[in-house]
């Protein structure tokens, strides 16, 4: 084997060199990237980092081990096993109105109940809503309110609230089920429901049951 030519020589170092210049020069930006969290997951037409992804999939596992746990705990107290249920009927309308002034913040959600068969029509604002409902000769078989607070600049309750009190002025009975944070639910419970909230609820899980056996009621 021939010895390395001068040349080639060069040629080597000049490649480490490239190299680590490179990586001094983008080591610094991505790590401002992942800083700023600019990395995005698109499902739909919503868009939310990844840093958001995960905050949600944190709460939809903890909700899951809260649910978990309660169950335990009802069967653990159970004085025998419960005798066997017939299943409720598939609900005919599985239709969902989904408004939310954020519905990136509830990606998961919104993609569990799709998975789930039903049909999820989105709105970012009361006024959004009552124009699909005006439009719309069907009327869903369900409202979920998730309304952080930012709808036409109102608090959370506010804005639940606000909705609730159109949709029944303008004679929509369809039920409707507020989903809030868990601060918000506990301080909110009450009002929303005497101005006509079908449940309050803070759980994923609880969200997702409650729809469907309503749903199931009016089959």
């Amino acid at each position: 084997m021939n010895p390395p030519t001068l040349l080639e020589g060069i040629a080597s170092v000049g490649w480490v060199a490239f190299a680590f210049v490179l990586l001094v020069a983008v080591l610094p930006e991505a790590r401002r990237v992942l800083k700023s969290r600019q990395f995005r997951v698109k499902y739909r037409d919503l868009e939310v980092s990844v840093q958001d992804v995960s905050d949600q999939l944190r709460h939809q596992i903890q909700d899951l081990q809260n649910q978990l746990i309660e169950l335990s705990r009802r069967v653990d107290d159970s004085p025998g096993r419960a005798a066997d249920v017939p299943s409720p009927p598939a609900p005919s309308n599985r239709t969902i109105l989904w408004v939310d002034d954020n519905p990136g913040g509830n990606l998961f959600e919104i993609a569990r109940f799709e998975a789930d068969g039903f049909e999820v029509t989105l709105a970012e604002s009361t006024a959004e809503a009552l124009q699909i409902l005006h439009r719309r000769a069907l009327q869903p078989g369900a409202v979920v309110a998730a309304l952080s607070g930012e709808d036409d600049g109102a608090r959370e309750s506010e804005a639940c609230v606000g909705l609730l009190r159109n949709l029944r002025r303008e004679g929509v009975d369809t039920p409707v089920f507020v989903y809030s944070s868990p601060p918000g639910a506990e301080r909110c419970r009450q009002r929303m429901t005497e101005a006509g909230a079908q449940e309050v609820t803070a759980s994923p899980f609880r969200l997702l049951v409650s729809v469907e056996e309503e749903l199931s009621l009016r089959a």
